[in-house]
């Protein structure tokens, strides 16, 4: 009953989306929703084909980009250690380097197609006790999104690697972990191009521009030491989701992944499944 209960809401918010697409300038709308187990992404995808529509845009112009984004919260372990769930999905980016790079800093990466997660879904459905956050996000790469995965940090250490050089080892206190984002409508292919890259928010910095400024002259800004050699770039077709979650963060708890997508201080410890679904325009 309560399953059914929660996927209703879920269809209801979702078609209010749909209708007010026109008017989203960013990350609107944000639900958390406490359920055992966990609903399946992509429950209300139609299996009917849409109608082709033909828009002519401007030379360079970037159609902006609809996503659903999922964190659900599990035991440590549960996600992203099931072999099962890894030999339904498939490397997200296309390098044998950028997927090792992403391993050596505990980040896993992968996609499928949408159907495939209700076979995922039958091999946690057991896990109690899931919690999901929700968000709807739109940009057409002009401007970036941040997604909080983690904050009031007090303190931490992360160690990184790098693609060139030793390994690096920084310490934060008072902040938030984040993915910042920037998506487009890929016009040929009709992909959801997805720039993701972890950075660190540790404030915010006030500026003022002198009299003959033009646009903004004062405001704030979060204060981000980003990790741009880790950002993940890769083209998710019309039809398949994303997902990102820490590796072996029991192993190393000082990892990029499990200090951002894990919480080894929680009892018990759990991981954040990032999961990210482009919406049909």
């Amino acid at each position: 009953m309560l399953k059914k209960q929660v996927l209703s809401i879920f269809r209801a918010k979702r078609l209010a989306l749909v209708w007010g697409l026109s008017l989203l300038a960013g990350c609107t709308y944000r639900r958390e929703i406490v359920i055992t187990p966990m609903h399946p992404v992509g429950i209300n995808q139609s299996t009917k084909r849409p109608s082709p529509v033909h828009y002519h845009y401007p030379k360079g112009y970037r159609p902006p980009a609809v996503v659903a984004i999922f964190q659900i919260r599990l035991p440590i372990g549960t996600f992203s250690n099931n072999k099962k769930i890894w030999k339904i999905l498939h490397p997200a980016v296309g390098s044998r380097g950028a997927i090792a790079l992403l391993h050596a800093n505990g980040i896993r990466a992968g996609q499928a197609k949408i159907p495939a997660w209700h076979k995922i879904y039958q091999l946690l459905h057991h896990v109690s006790g899931a919690t999901t956050s929700t968000s709807y996000c739109q940009t057409s790469g002009l401007s970036k999104l941040l997604i909080t995965v983690r904050k009031d940090i007090r303190r931490e250490l992360i160690f990184y690697h790098r693609f060139n050089g030793p390994p690096a080892l920084r310490s934060y206190h008072n902040c938030d972990n984040i993915f910042v984002l920037a998506m487009h409508i890929n016009l040929q292919t009709k992909s959801t191009v997805v720039e993701l890259q972890p950075a660190v928010n540790i404030g915010t910095v006030s500026f003022r521009r002198g009299p003959q400024a033009m646009g903004l002259t004062a405001g704030t800004h979060p204060d981000l030491h980003s990790f741009a050699h880790l950002q993940i770039t890769t083209d998710i077709p019309p039809g398949r989701f994303l997902v990102l979650c820490p590796w072996h963060a029991r192993r190393h708890p000082f990892s990029m992944g499990a200090q951002f997508l894990s919480d080894t201080t929680h009892i018990p410890p759990r991981q954040t499944i990032l999961i990210m679904v482009p919406l049909a325009r």
